[in-house]
């Protein structure tokens, strides 16, 4: 087993937490080295809004602008049952910020942008990288990672950032609770091109919710065409991660577990 130089802090996760944490660290000076067991930065569509709070965080990081030209602002959000709207709200009125108003944009573009912000930065993810195990100390917090090859190394910071995620094993490992409530659904959800028949109108700048006594489908417009449609189902019902054709000419995924 091997010792890696110490960092500063060390960084579980290159998701959008772990990689805002690392350039914004970098930013101030600060020596970090951040990990990931995913082979790379993810294709999969998941989270797709960006709220105000996060557009200043990102604006300070220097990528808002990237985000806002590959991105669509929503104007809105209407509420459905039994085929009629029976709610609605505007956004972009928001005071006192530069961002007044969300953004629509998925989650690999968003990743990908704070990525390359970090390479900018003189910082590098680890990929195929896992924690597995963590001894926290006084002074310090010990990590076994597990790297390509699956050959283990011992990695040493003064601060340990777990952004692994939801289900983060860091977490778990030191026993520290995920606070919160959740929901008992899964969520399936894929990105395509839809036609509409009859007198439905897709939304074209806007969240669309229909809500049924089962659940509640949304459909939201993506910034480069298309929807994204996704539906909730009692926990238990998914079956995996899968694909259909879609009318793009490539593979819809249907995610069970995310949400928009």
């Amino acid at each position: 087993m091997t010792r890696s130089p110490t960092p500063q802090v060390l960084i579980v996760g290159a998701g959008p937490t772990g990689l805002t944490a690392a350039c914004t660290l970098l930013r101030h000076g600060v020596k970090v080295r951040v990990v990931d067991r995913r082979h790379g930065p993810t294709g999969a569509p998941k989270a797709l809004i960006l709220w105000s709070g996060a557009l200043e965080v990102l604006d300070r990081l220097e990528t808002a602008v990237a985000i806002g030209e590959r991105s669509l602002p929503l104007s809105g959000a209407s509420y459905w049952s039994r085929g009629r709207r029976i709610a609605g709200l505007g956004f972009g009125a928001l005071r006192g910020t530069r961002f007044p108003g969300p953004l629509c944009v998925p989650q690999p573009v968003t990743e990908e942008l704070l990525y390359e912000r970090l390479i900018q930065l003189g910082g590098a993810v680890e990929w195929s990288t896992e924690a597995e195990s963590v001894t926290v100390a006084a002074e310090e917090a010990t990590v076994v990672l597990k790297g390509p090859g699956g050959n283990p190394s011992t990695a040493r910071a003064r601060w340990l950032i777990a952004a692994d995620g939801a289900h983060s094993k860091v977490r778990a490992v030191l026993g520290i609770p995920f606070e919160g409530s959740t929901y008992a659904r899964d969520f399936l959800l894929g990105d395509g091109l839809l036609k509409a028949e009859g007198p439905t109108r897709l939304p074209a700048a806007e969240a669309q919710y229909h809500l049924t006594p089962d659940g509640v489908l949304v459909v939201v417009a993506l910034p480069e065409g298309g929807h994204r449609v996704f539906f909730d189902l009692p926990a238990g019902s998914g079956e995996g991660p899968r694909t259909t054709p879609s009318s793009r000419g490539c593979s819809t995924p249907a995610v069970p577990g995310a949400g928009p």
